[in-house]
């Protein structure tokens, strides 16, 4: 039986909260939100009462009320929420042995430096290294389905050779180099869209891909982005548009971008991705900038973060090899392509970088 209005004390509220807990009317969350921040004066009525005033009844009903909100604020926010228990899975595709290409010494600084980053991010990892294309589908299905409900978002680094193809069917397409074969980029994509990882759905999948995109057979002088000089901050910069040599927009390859999803290569297309004793620029600069904003209170647009990715690229790093005169001093510009739906936000507390932070090893599958 209820007790009377009037009967109400601070241990008969405490006992009802923690039996509304037990019951799962609410979370917890909401219970101490709605106790804290809404002091609950009105009534059904009209009238005004003070929290021990309520009846049980209008309490949980109050209570239910705040957390429908909640999950209807939550869906209709204008930016990514990170809400989960989890903060989600990082995908590390990590290949330096290939049957038919040439050994990649430094991806192991690339698997390094992201480890350390997303560890500090809170991120569960998982490492796929030099896997066969055969291997790495398998793989990838089945982390695709021990993501949870509880993860907020999922985040892949790819660190091998790539390059573009042109097909008779489906037009351009860009590959990773497995250990013994090829699989086509739009692949690794697809296997986490809405209708195979539905419990993604909604929240951001970010792909970082550190691989070449020259298109197969092309002559290797196309290969190769030589920038060009900005005297000045200041300075006027004039730039001559050739028509008949400009490219065909239809001849470049654009990554197929699915709602919720955020794609960045290392280069252009047709051009050659760079590496060096530091590992894959990408990589390189992802690490290095997110570094300066782990230990501090930020909060910035996750493509703000990334256009100082990229500006890091443009402005610090290029070839330095005089022997080789095809590729001196030429340079690599970042690309991202992106169909997220909502603002994305890196907040310590909330996406990991404080209260999830987490020193558990990765996993290598």
């Amino acid at each position: 039986m209820m007790q009377p209005e009037s009967h109400f004390d601070d241990s008969s509220i405490k006992n009802l909260i923690e039996r509304m807990k037990g019951a799962c009317i609410v979370e917890p969350e909401s219970i101490s939100e709605t106790k804290k921040d809404s002091p609950m004066t009105s009534t059904s009525s009209g009238g005004t009462n003070s929290f021990y005033g309520l009846s049980s009844r209008k309490v949980e009903h109050t209570f239910h009320t705040n957390a429908t909100q909640s999950s209807s604020a939550l869906e209709n926010s204008s930016f990514y929420q990170f809400t989960g228990s989890k903060m989600g899975y990082a995908i590390f595709i990590i290949n330096s042995e290939f049957q038919s290409e040439k050994e990649r010494q430094y991806a192991v600084k690339d698997r390094d430096n992201m480890i350390t980053l997303f560890q500090q991010l809170g991120f569960e990892i998982k490492l796929l290294e030099n896997k066969s294309k055969k291997e790495l589908l398998q793989n990838l299905a089945d982390i695709r389905n021990e993501i949870g409900i509880e993860h907020d978002c999922m985040a892949c680094i790819i660190s091998s050779h790539g390059f573009e193809k042109n097909t008779e069917s489906n037009g351009r397409q860009h590959e990773i180099c497995t250990k013994d074969s090829t699989v086509l980029t739009k692949d690794i994509l697809n296997n986490f869209a809405d209708d195979k990882c539905e419990n993604l759905k909604g929240k951001p999948k970010m792909f970082f891909i550190q691989a070449c995109r020259c298109l197969k057979d092309s002559p290797e002088t196309s290969h190769y982005d030589y920038g060009f000089d900005i005297p000045s901050k200041h300075a006027k910069i004039s730039c001559h548009y050739d028509e008949k040599s400009s490219m065909d927009q239809e001849s470049v390859f654009q990554i197929p971008c699915s709602e919720d999803f955020l794609v960045m290569f290392t280069c252009s297309p047709g051009k050659s991705g760079m590496t060096d004793q530091r590992g894959g620029w990408l990589i390189h600069c992802l690490s290095c900038v997110f570094k300066t904003l782990l230990d501090s209170n930020y909060k910035e647009h996750f493509l703000q973060i990334l256009t100082k990715v990229c500006g890091k690229m443009a402005q610090d790093l290029k070839v330095n090899c005089s022997s080789e005169r095809l590729f001196h001093e030429t340079k690599s510009a970042a690309v991202i392509y992106h169909m997220l739906t909502k603002d994305l936000y890196l907040k310590p507390k909330k996406f990991g970088c404080v209260m999830r932070q987490t020193s558990k090893k990765p996993t290598y599958v």
